[in-house]
């Protein structure tokens, strides 16, 4: 399902109505496709106005480059080498600043080595595809646009995944909401957390391992506790040899796996697997997690001390009615309205003799 931002965002543009909106979702669930995907898909929304109308809200700019009109002399502030290895491109200036075609506006690595390169100078970044930057370097360079350094929108991109305006969507969505971007693409409905891990797997040589009806070895379990495998998102699978092979919702995390490591006595294998994938395993394997109670409120306490102080032995039935505490839903004495009574003589006594 898209996420709350985004459907704000379309339904703000205009571009989509609360009908189309439930059309897009019932043919998602029926495909089990990407639900932004499946919008683009079935014509309701085109890739380029995605990008457009979150440049918009973002305010930031989404020039063509094949139309902008690029100042020859501005492209050559940089050279081709730099441009390639921070994947921008000068094409104007304009109200006193250099306006730069990036394809990221959320690092802003980047933009400050381009602004060092520059000199210092005032730097406006407009937001491209990685095609289109590509394309334009090539133009106003002289150079075969392969020598360019791949990013890592190109394997899904290769993949089918996502189309370079898709990419370009998620990075600016990802420059307005201040997240990874690929999260982004994943909350907006443009990839599915399976497609992302496998394609994350290919790209590092990892396994990928479906754990919806895997049988998990009881010995390789009885290595990690529970709350190992929960904080790090992780669970022991089987052994392969020595190893022990470990599906990870993030496998490139090298203290995760050296911890579970340690923890085992064993070499860990690490292999892939989807984040709620494994969180199921994660109790199937081991039972649900166990509750904790809540600790009680101030408010219990002080409602129960009238009572208490009378007769700290006594019950319920001691003069002292059922009240409870609303939040908690847990029953606690309360004095009765009637039960506050006048020292008697003999406690006036007992005072006077502690007092002495």
């Amino acid at each position: 399902m898209i996420d709350s931002i985004t459907l704000q965002l379309l339904r703000g543009a205009g571009l989509l109505t609360g009908d189309q909106v439930a059309r897009v979702t019932e043919e998602s669930e029926r495909s089990g496709r990407p639900w932004l995907r499946t919008a683009v898909e079935i014509g309701l929304v085109s890739d380029r106005q995605l990008v457009q109308a979150s440049c918009a809200a973002g305010g930031l700019s989404f020039p063509d480059l094949a139309t902008y009109p690029v100042d020859e002399r501005v492209t050559q502030l940089l050279s081709m080498e730099d441009c390639c290895k921070w994947a921008v491109l000068p094409v104007a200036f304009e109200r006193g600043a250099v306006v730069v075609a990036m394809t990221t506006l959320s690092d802003s690595w980047p933009l400050q080595q381009v602004t060092a390169l520059l000199g210092g100078l005032p730097v406006r970044p407009v937001l491209a595809t990685r095609v289109s930057l590509r394309d334009a370097i090539a133009r106003h360079h002289g150079v075969d646009d392969a020598a360019l350094v791949r990013g890592p929108d190109d394997g899904l991109i290769d993949a089918g995944l996502l189309t370079a305006e898709q990419a370009a969507f998620a990075r600016a969505e990802s420059a307005r909401r201040g997240r990874a971007w690929v999260r982004v693409a994943v909350e907006c409905g443009l990839l599915q957390e399976g497609e992302l891990v496998r394609a994350f797997v290919e790209s590092a040589g990892l396994t990928f391992l479906e754990l919806g009806q895997r049988v998990f070895d009881p010995a390789a379990v009885a290595l990690v506790p529970r709350a190992l495998c929960s904080r790090y998102t992780a669970v022991p699978v089987r052994f392969d040899g020595e190893q022990v092979v470990v599906a990870m919702a993030d496998p490139a995390n090298i203290f995760a796996v050296d911890d579970v490591q340690v923890t085992m006595g064993r070499p860990v294998k690490p292999a892939a697997a989807g984040r709620a994938d494994v969180l199921a395993a994660i109790d199937r394997i081991y039972g649900p997690a166990p509750l904790t109670l809540a600790p009680v409120s101030e408010r219990v306490l002080v409602s129960a001390l009238p009572a208490l102080s009378r007769n700290p032995s006594a019950g319920p039935s001691a003069g002292v009615h059922q009240a409870s505490d609303p939040v908690l839903g847990l029953a606690y004495p309360a004095a009765s309205s009637t039960s506050a009574q006048k020292p008697t003589k003999s406690h006036r006594h007992e005072a006077q003799s502690f007092s002495a």
